[in-house]
């Protein structure tokens, strides 16, 4: 399954390595995030930290000039429900 984040940079031709070298300038420790990381997160195998998601939200309202944009926009989330016991 697709994730937000994932459908949005597509749409808007952004890719992992640009998104990698925007959060480095958004980061206010400047380090920014890898590659690998980015990618993990892109396809929802990995969590965000809040950190990760103010640095990559900065990112991609850059990126893509939309500064409406929220961090629900970019991630789900939804707490899955749990199975009645």
């Amino acid at each position: 399954m697709r994730t937000k984040l994932d459908r949005l940079l597509e749409e808007n031709q952004i890719s992992t390595l640009r998104l990698v070298q925007e959060s480095k300038k958004q980061d206010p420790a400047g380090r920014g995030y890898s590659r690998n990381h980015l990618y993990s997160v892109r396809r929802g195998e990995t969590e965000p930290t809040r950190e990760c998601i103010a640095v990559l939200l900065a990112s991609v309202r850059r990126l893509t000039g939309k500064r409406q944009l929220r961090a629900d926009d970019l991630f789900d989330f939804a707490v899955p429900r749990r199975k009645a016991s």
